[in-house]
């Protein structure tokens, strides 16, 4: 094992691996007990946590690259439900190398913190139901947070960069967000992104012009499987850019005219 330094500076590793470590079907075992799969085009890997060690492991470091058997293959996936479950699961050291999270990648693990890096897509619900994650740091060329990506989570706090474009269905339904900043970049907001917020008492909106930007609803219908039953619009303010005639704008808007205090002070 060799180090790298990967992201905030900290050490990447690179895996030596050789047929001894193969358990069949191009998969080859770690000592920490993960998974490095050489994936169908044959020149990158994904990574995923044995079944053995997925009530214990307390810490994964998915490492930069692996070289097997002298080749060098670098690790672009956390495949799908990769980390699912694991309730001792504390912390995961995200390399640079990875280009993708699939989904429910580590949903309903005990993580607290996630830093994903740049160049990395995110699919749905990869850390959904994850009860101690409280922080997650997003990557500055993230376009897409797909549906209930963080939805009954512990969450309290994310920078939202600028750049993004949509966030998809119940994204952050029942998350203990107090205030959230929509950059200007946004040209969709599904249904139900902030259902159950009971916390979220500020939202402050970047957008100029509100028609640009389709919104369907911060909240779900009463009448929904998904909806928490709260109300969402009366019990947070929404601050607009200060510009003439915006509040106006957002307030002939269907959506955002239901917030009952909007204010312009960004």
């Amino acid at each position: 094992m060799s180090l790298r330094i990967g992201i905030n500076d900290s050490p990447e590793k690179t895996e030596f691996l050789t047929s001894k470590n193969c358990i069949g079907d191009s998969t080859y075992r770690c000592d920490d007990g993960l998974f490095y799969h050489i994936r169908e085009d044959r020149q990158t890997v994904g990574v995923m946590c044995a079944d053995d060690v997925r009530n214990t492991l307390e810490h994964a470091e998915i490492a930069y690259e692996v070289v097997i058997d002298g080749k060098t293959y670098p690790v672009t996936t956390v495949f799908s439900n990769a980390f699912q479950g694991c309730g001792a699961l504390k912390k995961v050291t995200l390399s640079s190398n990875l280009r993708v999270i699939e989904s429910f990648a580590f949903s309903r693990s005990a993580i607290s913190e996630a830093i994903i890096p740049h160049g990395c897509k995110i699919h749905n619900r990869i850390f959904e139901g994850c009860k101690h994650l409280k922080k997650v740091v997003l990557p500055d060329d993230l376009i897409e947070i797909p549906y209930q990506s963080f939805r009954d989570c512990s969450l309290e706090t994310i920078d939202l960069p600028e750049g993004l474009q949509n966030i998809g269905f119940c994204a952050f339904q029942n998350t203990q967000l107090t205030e959230i900043t929509l950059p200007s970049s946004l040209t969709l907001i599904d249904e139900g992104v902030f259902d159950g917020c009971d916390k979220l008492s500020n939202v402050y909106s970047k957008i100029i012009n509100p028609a640009a930007c389709k919104v369907k609803s911060f909240e779900l219908p009463a009448n929904s499987v998904f909806a928490a039953g709260k109300e969402f619009y009366s019990q947070a303010t929404l601050h607009v850019p200060n510009d003439k005639g915006l509040v106006s704008a957002y307030k002939k808007k269907v959506v955002w005219k239901k917030f009952s205090n909007i204010v312009a002070d960004l």
